[in-house]
């Protein structure tokens, strides 16, 4: 077999359509990729359980006058809702009598919720639209509604109720220092 001799022109060439055609390859080569395949993510969320908690709370002391007198707490109760369901809910409270150690005096009082503020922990502080408004006090000498949330997205998360609990003292009471039990609960809202 006999060699072919290229002329300097034809090797110019020969050399420049070689080139040309490595790139493609290369070129080609990034934009088809070989052997791609799609995954998909998953991420699984799991309903938590509604909760409320109160802490020991104290009404400001009054001193006897010979006159009825009132006196309020505001006890901070922590409602979450981590269910995820956005059915919104109920938070119920109610409180026994009042009475002292040893229980040989009762007062004679029906505490009543009178106002209360709902705070979204979750959005900066802000009052939430959902809290419950007090046209007439609402009675927890047996067990009532004192706030309840929207059936949206916005019952989902953690919140800050403060009611204002009034008692009433009347100018006969005996001194004392009377203590009752105030009970919270949390349900889905039907």
């Amino acid at each position: 077999m006999k060699a072919v001799q290229l002329t300097p022109l034809k090797q110019r060439a020969a050399r420049l359509g070689l080139g040309l055609g490595l790139a493609a390859t290369l070129a080609l080569g990034a934009v088809m990729p070989v052997g791609a395949d799609d995954g998909t993510g998953t991420v699984v969320l799991n309903a938590g359980t509604r909760s409320v908690n109160i802490d020991n709370f104290s009404f400001a002391a009054r001193t006897l006058n010979g006159v009825s007198q009132t006196t309020t707490a505001a006890p901070v109760i922590a409602v979450v809702d981590p269910s995820g369901s956005s059915l919104g809910w109920n938070v119920t409270m109610s409180a026994t009598a009042f009475e002292n150690t040893g229980a040989t005096k009762t007062l004679v009082a029906t505490p009543r919720v009178t106002a209360a503020t709902l705070t979204d922990d979750n959005a900066s502080g802000a009052n939430h639209a959902n809290a419950v408004s007090y046209g007439t006090p609402i009675s927890i000498a047996s067990s009532a509604k004192i706030a309840s949330s929207a059936a949206d997205a916005t019952s989902n998360g953690a919140f800050t109720l403060t009611p204002t609990i009034t008692i009433d003292i009347p100018y006969n009471t005996e001194v004392a220092t009377y203590t009752s039990t105030v009970t919270v609960t949390i349900t889905a809202a039907p």
